[in-house]
């Protein structure tokens, strides 16, 4: 970790257990947060310092396709906004 750095938790629900613990102890160690999560009052999205919500809808299922989708949308879109910002590919 290196100062700058970001941690980005992703989360369908905002309430997973592992990814939470994951989130609050970057938090600890002084890192920016970021959550990209389909649920806007989830305990990720109010504890993270930047929540990027999906959007997705509401989840009628355990394993929500659209929300899954939308997360690797979102992800894509990420990637290529950094990756132009650092100059490695041209818009």
């Amino acid at each position: 970790m290196s100062p700058g750095t970001i941690a980005l938790a992703v989360s369908q629900s905002g309430e997973t257990a592992d990814t939470l613990a994951a989130l609050r102890w970057c938090k600890q160690q002084g890192l920016t947060t970021a959550a990209l999560v389909n649920a806007h009052h989830s305990s990720m999205a109010r504890e993270a310092d930047h929540m990027w919500p999906t959007n997705a809808g509401a989840e009628i299922g355990v394993a929500s396709t659209k929300a899954f989708t939308a997360q690797v949308c979102a992800l894509s879109a990420l990637a290529v906004t950094a990756a132009v910002q650092r100059g490695t590919i041209t818009p």
